[in-house]
């Protein structure tokens, strides 16, 4: 079996992936912000996160077995691990 460390990374790179398909999400919200828009940019992070979620679980629906059972190993054997998966799933909220 891989190590934990291994799994950190592959779920530490799939979430900076599936930002940076958001990012124009969040770079927006930032704005709407600076301007005292907070409501619309309470929406467009909310509309972010999901967008982030989304990609995030799309990407772990491509992973290979091998990397699927890495990630569902360590997600029953490490509860930090496992609490940051979820929340990158969008499972936190």
């Amino acid at each position: 079996m891989r190590t934990l460390d291994e799994a950190w990374d592959l779920i530490e790179r799939m979430n900076l992936e599936a930002y940076n398909a958001a990012y124009h999400l969040w770079e927006k919200s930032d704005v709407y912000e600076d301007e005292g828009e907070s409501e619309l940019a309470e929406d467009i992070r909310d509309e972010a996160s999901t967008l982030q979620s989304e990609v995030f679980s799309e990407m772990y629906d491509d992973l290979s077995q091998d990397d699927c059972e890495l990630i569902s190993h360590w997600a029953e054997n490490d509860e930090d691990f496992k609490e940051q998966f979820q929340t990158y799933l969008g499972l936190d909220s």
